[in-house]
């Protein structure tokens, strides 16, 4: 049993974190390792915020240290007055400081964690933009209505515009014969798609546009082959309260005949309430919901793609 009346400030603090962060762990069928959180994440997080601010407000020692230095000029000895916490000590000074009349204060602050961390989101969404532009072939017939030969965009745009005369990022090809380019700036983005659109030869045969921005994704594990699209929206809508259908990406083939796993992509609102859940119940069989990440299930998506 943990003795809270002997326990300092800072050990109560930990604690409580390790109480609010806490869990257990189970053993998965694969012989692995399940951890659930004794506290739902909205409720954890709020709760590490609230300890984060106590904390700094309340834990001088460590968050915030004031130091007060005063000159009587009415006697010849003079004192220092430091404050920790709630107490305040009196110490007599061995040295006189050469103040002015009115009485100084020196704060000292440690940053705690919740500002160090918010330190460095700030300098995450400081990070120059890279605007990208994408680039493909507009369809050309003949006289024949026979679909015409397509030159490379790049030995097209090498006719018209010189590399040089843009700050260039990255030149990379995308599905459908088409290319992405990514440019340092802004203005160097929209000076390529100026240059497209106004030059009748490229714009004839090429088409620019910006890449649209692309909604977060959900998997859903395990779906029966039998199950159909409109039961699981059925069932998102009643558990999760999203209140449109939300646009399936694709599936992957399931570990066991006979399922597959769906990945949908999710609106920033959908998202968030559907992220809420860790279970899915879909004609009384329940299946695991977790985020998609492309940069860490792409390898599985290409080698499982339905």
């Amino acid at each position: 049993m943990y003795n809270y009346e002997d326990a300092s400030f800072s050990e109560l603090i930990v604690e409580l974190k390790s109480i609010i962060n806490g869990g257990t762990s189970t053993t998965t069928d694969q012989g692995g390792y399940k951890f659930r959180a004794s506290l739902k994440m909205d409720l954890s997080h709020r709760a590490n915020k609230l300890i984060d601010a106590i904390e700094f407000k309340y834990h001088l020692p460590a968050a915030k240290q004031k130091v007060k230095v005063m000159k009587d000029f009415s006697c010849s000895t003079s004192w220092e007055s430091k404050e920790q916490g709630i107490q305040t000590i009196q110490t007599p000074s061995t040295q006189q400081p050469v103040l002015p009349t009115t009485e100084v204060m020196v704060e000292v602050q440690t940053p705690t964690y919740a500002t160090a961390l918010k330190k460095g989101k700030e300098i995450i969404h400081k990070r120059p933009n890279q605007p990208t532009i994408l680039l493909y072939h507009k369809e050309l017939y003949d006289d024949g209505n026979q679909k015409m030969e397509k030159k490379g965009l790049e030995h097209l745009l090498r006719e018209e515009l010189s590399c040089n005369e843009v700050n260039l990022s990255n030149i990379k090809p995308v599905r459908n014969n088409g290319i992405a380019i990514t440019c340092t700036k802004e203005g160097d983005a929209q000076a390529i798609m100026d240059k497209i659109v106004n030059t009748e030869s490229l714009n004839k045969l090429i088409t620019a546009r910006k890449p649209k921005k692309r909604h977060p994704s959900i998997i859903i594990y395990g779906i029966s082959d039998q199950t159909t699209n409109e039961e699981i929206q059925d069932a998102l809508r009643h558990h999760t309260g999203i209140e449109n259908d939300i646009k399936l990406r694709f599936k992957l083939r399931g570990r066991t005949e006979g399922t597959s796993h769906w990945v949908f992509e999710t609106p920033s609102d959908e998202f968030q309430k559907i992220s809420m859940i860790k279970k899915l119940p879909i004609n009384w069989s329940m299946h695991n919901v977790r985020e998609f990440s492309i940069s860490k299930n792409a390898r599985d998506a290409k080698r499982m793609a339905i």
